[in-house]
């Protein structure tokens, strides 16, 4: 495990992406036929498993080594724990809303308050929509929330499971977008590897990894819903694989929650930092859950928790987290004394995990509609599925 007070060893990491997923992608770019990367970006957008004929398409030698990628998903590591992944996809199991909820109003846009990770964020044009359009937005965050899902549904992280599929997937998506921000080709702008680091770097995509795990069950604790350690290390186990399929550096990974708990914590302090990206970023989530709601219903809730949660993991890093995201520009003056009342009452209690019940009741209501319109407003538009397991459904009530 690395060094957390080790500022310049986290600082090295932001100088290592993958080799593994990198030589994939440049050896199918290298080819000079654009054709040959749309037919796999293709097959890594569909919400479905791959097997060696998704790849026909592709010559015989580029078919041979995507597919020699994709068996690394049947190599298990030595550190896995099946029995501490049943526990942690039970985890999911109860709690699956409220983290998908958690994803965000907290994890998401702690990421985009990290200044140099949100400049390749927006850089890919696939977060930001220039054409005002929810769509390319929607793309981006449904992605996004299916990876959660697929990856912490039972079996998702088990041999073969879609968890792991997706996990793979993922990671050659992230290592086409360094291929194409680093190549003065196709990015005759350049990219400043000294002030940025490579793009999606290691310490990014640990930032990402212990945003959505430790500090994510951190954000269950803010709504008074308590696991026991062996849960949360068991939670932690689970994302401890993701992190292994996708590449990162078996330094930056761990299963105990206090361990990534404080790393996130460290990243967060090293990187987060006021840009207008951060801003957009932030801007363009808040403008999806309104497109997406009916009439509107819970908008303002929602960014009163997203300030809220944000700024509970502010406190603990020392940097004002609403100021970062422009938080404060969207809030009405009540939806500012609801925040400030959260905040007063928890300091007066000196206690975090004592929640405040009328959030735990508006959080709960708000999971269902979020969930339903995810499910409802984009299952039948092109190339955009929500997909929930039936029986995560029938967990959640579900009905769509």
């Amino acid at each position: 495990m690395i060094n957390i007070d080790d500022v310049q060893a986290l600082e090295k990491m932001r100088l290592e992406s993958d080799p593994v997923a990198d030589a994939v992608i440049a050896k199918i770019i290298g080819t000079g036929d654009t054709k040959h990367i749309q037919t796999l970006f293709n097959v890594l957008r569909q919400n479905n498993a791959v097997q060696k004929s998704s790849f026909s398409d592709l010559p015989d030698d580029l078919r041979d080594s995507v597919w020699e990628y994709f068996q690394q998903g049947d190599e298990r590591p030595a550190f896995v724990d099946e029995d501490k992944i049943g526990i942690g996809e039970g985890v999911f199991q109860k709690y699956g809303p409220e983290i998908c909820i958690l994803l965000q109003t907290m994890a998401l846009p702690l990421c985009y308050a990290c200044r140099k990770g949100a400049k390749v964020l927006v850089m890919t044009g696939r977060t930001l929509d220039t054409d005002d359009q929810v769509d390319p937005l929607a793309r981006r965050l449904l992605e996004t929330a299916q990876f959660v899902v697929y990856a912490m549904s039972p079996g998702g992280m088990r041999k073969g499971g879609m968890g792991i599929i997706t996990t793979l997937k993922v990671r050659l998506i992230h290592a086409s977008i360094r291929y194409y921000i680093l190549n003065k080709h196709t990015n005759p702008s350049g990219w400043d590897v000294e002030e940025y680091g490579h793009p999606l770097n290691q310490e990014d995509l640990a930032g990402t990894l212990y945003a959505f795990s430790a500090l994510t069950l951190h954000g269950l604790s803010k709504m008074g819903l308590q696991l026991g350690l062996e849960e949360k290390n068991a939670y932690m186990h689970c994302w401890k694989l993701v992190g292994h399929y996708n590449g990162l550096n078996p330094e930056l990974l761990t299963d105990q929650y206090e361990e990534g708990w404080e790393l996130g914590l460290a990243i967060l302090r090293n990187q987060a930092a006021p840009s207008q990206d951060a801003k957009d970023l932030t801007k363009s989530c808040i403008d999806f859950i309104r497109a997406i709601m009916p009439m509107g219903m819970f908008t303002g809730q929602f960014e009163s928790m997203m300030c809220y949660f944000c700024n509970s993991i502010g406190k603990k890093t020392g940097k004002n987290m609403s100021a970062i995201l422009g938080m404060s520009r969207y809030l009405s003056i009540f939806r500012r004394m609801e925040i400030w009342l959260m905040d007063e009452i928890f300091r007066l209690l000196g206690k975090e995990e004592k929640a405040l019940p009328f959030l735990q009741v508006e959080v709960g209501k708000f999971n269902q509609e979020f969930l339903k319109a995810l499910s409802k407003q984009f299952f039948s538009k092109k190339g955009i599925q929500f997909y929930i397991p039936p029986g995560l459904k029938t967990n959640w009530n579900i009905t769509v």
